[in-house]
């Protein structure tokens, strides 16, 4: 019986184990896509001579930090899931 429930516990671990890697993963690509794109877009800002930082600014103010987005493992992956407001993107 106490094997059993030793089984049990171990398999509920590594199966969380690894949604969370693969959670990582899908994070990881989440904050490099939404790096990318501020990035094209504060470029854009400055070849037409406009405030750029901003948009950096607002990554950073307005979303979750990758901490918080691993923690938070109920939520989906996804910009709407974390970036409320996502202005900084267009």
């Amino acid at each position: 019986m106490t094997g059993q429930i030793l089984i049990t516990i171990s398999l509920v671990a590594i199966l969380f184990c690894n949604y969370m890697l693969f959670r990582n993963m899908k994070v990881s690509r989440l904050k490099k896509e939404l790096l990318d794109r501020v990035h094209d877009k504060a470029k854009e800002d400055v070849e037409n001579n406009r405030d750029w930082e901003w948009r950096f600014k607002a990554l950073d103010q307005q979303g979750a930090t990758y901490s918080e987005m691993m923690v938070r493992f109920w939520k989906l992956v996804k910009i709407n899931s974390f970036y409320k407001n996502t202005n900084f993107l267009s």
